[in-house]
């Protein structure tokens, strides 16, 4: 059957509501998921109200579909999207306030609205979330993908907070990621930059796992950008590092690149791999040369150091390869 939730009207739970397959739970008023409640959709719930779930409530979505349709959807308990389930959001709003928002294997989440992950928030993904819309990581708050985001063209995830890519999961940007001053990102599976795709860079990566740019990765000024034994970068076909003025990629012992683009300033470890092709610029008394030249395509490169040096030394430099 259906049940309306008039503009003016209440649904308050400190029980179990259950929307079967095939119910509907209209909501265009007020929904609200108190302590120890649980809403078990099979069926829909289409949201253009508010629904919340409360500090210690819980809304479990099972193999329905909850429609964030111009409403607002604020969870400090716990929302599980489980396998199975479906959660859209089509111009709503989600927010995670101090609660925990959790897509099983299984389950999804596609976002073509805003989700908010506030300070205290966890969105934690063990299977699918695709943004065409806007995710929102605030200081505090957290995203744990141990499944697979996607970011498509047009949507955007601005990370203030701490973004987790866990071994095995995936992350996939092929539209605009922003990590920003006090944000952090942390690689431990695969994480892609598609063509016409975006990082910027203004906080803190960390590269565990393999960071693979076919897009525009730009490292800002006073962020830090460092490959952890283990981390692999490749810079594919087309891709490119862009990096500001005075700041520096590091690649410790064991981690390492390989590249057909192009990079610029590079702190190299003693034990870093480095691939036979590049080409190093130093100037005599081994001081990096700007590199600007032959990042910009031209002539200026300086003669090409002994690379076995650099297996031995802390040094930083200037590396261009060929596309």
């Amino acid at each position: 059957g259906t049940l309306t939730i008039g503009v003016t009207g209440t649904l308050s739970d400190g029980g179990v509501v259950t929307v079967n397959s095939a119910g509907t739970l209209a909501d265009s008023g007020a929904v609200t998921v108190n302590g120890g409640a649980v809403l078990g959709s099979a069926g829909t719930l289409t949201d253009s109200g508010a629904v919340t779930v409360a500090n210690g409530g819980a809304l479990s979505v099972n193999g329905g579909t909850v429609l964030g349709s111009g409403g607002l959807l604020t969870d400090s308990g716990t929302l599980t999207v489980a396998n199975g389930g479906t959660l859209s959001v089509n111009g709503g709003s989600v927010v995670g306030s101090g609660g925990t928002l959790t897509v099983s294997s299984g389950g999804v989440l596609t976002d073509q609205g805003v989700v908010t992950v506030s300070s205290g928030g966890v969105l934690g993904s063990g299977g699918t979330l695709t943004d065409s819309g806007t995710v929102m990581v605030s200081a505090g708050g957290s995203l744990a993908d141990g499944g697979t985001v996607t970011i498509n063209t047009g949507g955007t995830l601005a990370d203030s907070g701490t973004v987790t890519v866990a071994s095995g999961g995936t992350l996939t940007d092929g539209g605009t990621f922003t990590v920003s001053v006090g944000g952090t990102l942390t690689d431990s599976g695969t994480f892609t930059v598609s063509s016409g795709g975006a990082l910027t860079n203004g906080g803190t990566v960390t590269v565990v796992g393999t960071l693979a740019d076919s897009g525009i990765v730009t490292v800002g000024s006073g962020s830090i950008f460092t490959v952890d034994p283990g981390g692999i970068v490749p810079i594919l076909n087309g891709g490119s590092i862009i990096i500001g003025p005075g700041e520096v990629i590091t690649i410790g012992p064991g981690g390492s690149y390989t590249s057909t683009g192009v990079i610029g300033p590079v702190t190299i470890a003693p034990g870093s791999p480095v691939p036979p092709d590049a080409v190093f610029g130093i100037f005599p008394g081994g001081l990096a040369s700007p590199g600007l030249a032959g990042l910009a395509g031209l002539s200026g490169i300086q003669p090409p150091q002994d690379n076995s040096v650099l297996a031995r030394l802390d040094r930083t430099v200037d590396l261009v390869v060929d596309i």
